[in-house]
């Protein structure tokens, strides 16, 4: 079958189905060249800015603790620079001291979990236990039960057969 003998015997609907399809592929292309318009042009906004002349790169660290001369010609202090790699080493020592107790913490409410977790899994296997106790002791019982029951039946049905003889005996007789 040809290419063409199939468009033939397209139903409406599916030509319908694939036309949205096709018009949504072309929407989300829409979207995905601005998308990607809007973040080239921010990239190379953001480059130009860094590229130009008049910036440093240590001006933008955000911190008061070193100061640089607006005169980008003069070299940065050494000594300012060391004390503010301890500041940052020293704020990074912190934030690990505090990731530290934070794990530690963590690590005694897992050990907590954990044996609770085994005194409820200990629970578990003694009710478990117990339940095989109780349903052997169940079926037990369910045999004595039917053995009674059994047991039962036939002594009716003995008395009744015992009743008819001796009343086919008195028929008899008489």
């Amino acid at each position: 079958m040809y290419p063409f003998d199939l468009l033939l015997h397209l139903t409406i609907e599916e030509a319908e189905r694939r036309t949205r399809q096709i018009e949504l592929l072309q929407s989300k292309d829409i979207q995905l060249q601005k998308l990607y318009d809007s973040r080239t042009k921010s990239l190379l906004s953001n480059r130009n800015n860094l590229l130009r002349s008049g910036t440093s790169a240590f001006a933008d660290m955000g911190t008061t603790s070193w100061a640089i001369d607006d005169d980008d010609d003069k070299p940065i202090d050494v000594q300012n620079f060391k004390n503010y790699q301890e500041q940052v080493l020293q704020e990074q020592d912190k934030g690990l001291e505090e990731l530290c107790k934070v794990i530690e913490r963590q690590k005694e409410i897992g050990q907590t979990i954990s044996n609770t977790v085994d005194q409820h899994n200990e629970i578990i296997d003694d009710l478990a236990d117990h339940m095989d106790m109780t349903d052997q002791s169940l079926i037990n019982r369910t045999r004595q039960v039917e053995s009674i029951s059994y047991k039962d039946r036939t002594c009716g049905y003995w008395i009744i057969i015992i009743l008819l003889f001796i009343s086919i005996v008195v028929v008899a007789l008489l």
